[in-house]
């Protein structure tokens, strides 16, 4: 069998539903039935589920961010420095609404 050949069949049998071979029976019963090398699931790297550090950390870090942008301005100037510092920090335009630098 040529490589073309070969290349053509294992293209074949990969459009195949699973539990079949490429010549119609059961699986397992050809030779098209090696087991491959890739992974049956698709994906390069097997899923990874993130730990309870990781979880409370990015909890911590969204409070800290949520206390520095709305917990400390409103506590200095109300709802208007809370505008004031997200109006700076996500459209770069100061308080009396002109572009900053």
């Amino acid at each position: 069998m040529t490589v073309a050949a070969a290349a053509v069949r294992g293209a074949a049998a990969s459009r195949q539903p699973r539990g079949t071979s490429g010549a119609g029976g059961p699986a397992g019963s050809g030779p098209a039935s090696r087991p491959s090398s890739a992974p049956s699931s698709g994906r390069a790297f097997p899923a990874v589920q993130p730990s309870a550090a990781v979880d409370s950390g990015a909890g911590f870090l969204l409070g800290a961010l949520f206390w520095v942008w709305v917990g400390l301005p409103f506590l200095r100037g109300g709802m208007p420095e809370v505008r004031n510092v997200l109006r700076a920090k996500f459209f770069n335009k100061g308080a009396d609404g002109t572009w900053l630098p």
